[in-house]
């Protein structure tokens, strides 16, 4: 087997060819981010939206005649969504994957999935004030988000001059 592991310090890569046709991935790196003046007006050194943690996972086929394919697992971990730290984000995870056929030398076709699970949860967060009707005037804190896509399916085929 063939191994390379990359260390840099907070985050470590890892990449090893386990045969001809499989090759493993997987990647994880932590964040510490604060803001360099610490906390001057008292309401916290987080900075909102930082992801303290995320990791992949990968497995990927090939030389396998004409057929190849990958399946990769992400992970995104929970994050501060204010400078106190006392509202955060939920982790989010999603598992992808593409198979496809090499017709020839210079033209394949590929099948890729994204969101296998059809998991429901957010690509990113926010935590400001927004009123809706029914709410008080003076407007509510809440977390807003964005969310991930919800099962997906893309085929292409593309073809090399």
């Amino acid at each position: 087997m063939d191994e390379l592991c990359l260390d840099g310090g907070s985050r470590v890569a890892c990449r090893g060819k386990l045969s001809d046709w499989l090759t493993v991935d997987a990647d994880v790196a932590f964040a510490r981010a604060r803001f360099n003046d610490g906390d001057p007006d008292g309401i916290g050194s987080r900075i909102p939206g930082s992801v303290e943690g995320v990791g992949s996972l990968a497995l990927a086929v090939d030389n396998l005649g004409p057929w190849f394919g990958a399946v990769q697992y992400r992970y995104f971990g929970p994050r501060p969504l204010i400078e106190d730290n006392s509202v955060r984000s939920s982790s989010t995870a999603t598992i992808n994957a593409r198979i496809g056929y090499k017709i020839g030398p210079k033209m394949r076709i590929e099948l890729e999935a994204f969101n296998l699970s059809n998991r429901k949860a957010s690509a990113i967060d926010y935590y400001y004030m927004s009123r809706l009707r029914g709410e008080p005037a003076a407007g509510v804190d809440d977390v807003h988000l964005h969310p991930i896509e919800s099962r997906s399916f893309r085929v292409s085929l593309a073809a090399n001059f």
